[in-house]
């Protein structure tokens, strides 16, 4: 009975994501489904199961996940959500019940709510909620990680947007503005 909300930047992006999430559901073992059947709720940008775990989406606003139960807020590039602070205070009632939160983000320069999160996450900052501490942990992926990607494939992909993008879409660096 878990409740999850995925903000996406736009309403596009969460339809998208309710439907890979629709994907893995449907190519579950039949032994690790909540359901034998489908879904009562299944539309475009939520599904509920039988067992009244729910997963939901939305575009951002400046309410988005705020009066909701939340187990897991997921935010999705959250470097590019115009407002996240706001948002991120509006979420925290329904995240000091015991909810986690996942934000990601390719970079998108520094002083916005992802690079102060991440960087705070990196020195290992935590703050007491509730009686507990808590705090992001910081993973980085780098490019190299993905077993099809080779140094061949980065330079070409340098000369094909640049050093600078190639730095923060696949070295994941929050950029300062100029070179530097």
């Amino acid at each position: 009975n878990k409740e999850v909300y995925i903000i996406a930047t736009k309403n596009k992006v969460a339809t998208n994501l309710v439907s890979k999430v629709k994907f893995f559901f449907d190519n579950l073992p039949d032994f690790m489904r909540p359901y034998n059947t489908k879904p009562p709720v299944d539309n475009r940008q939520s599904i509920e199961l039988s067992n009244g775990s729910k997963v939901q989406a939305s575009g951002t606003t400046e309410d988005a996940g705020r009066s909701e139960a939340l187990s897991l807020l997921i935010v999705d590039e959250a470097a590019f959500i115009k407002g996240m602070a706001d948002i991120w205070i509006a979420a925290q009632p329904t995240l000091s019940t015991g909810g986690d939160c996942i934000a990601l983000s390719t970079p998108n320069g520094i002083g916005n709510w992802f690079h102060k999160t991440y960087i705070e996450a990196e020195e290992g900052v935590k703050v007491e909620i509730g009686g507990k501490m808590v705090g992001f942990n910081a993973i980085k992926l780098h490019w190299s990680m993905h077993p099809d990607r080779t140094d061949e494939w980065a330079e070409n992909e340098r000369i094909t947007i640049g050093v600078r993008a190639f730095a923060q879409e696949h070295d994941a660096d929050f950029l300062q503005s100029g070179n530097n």
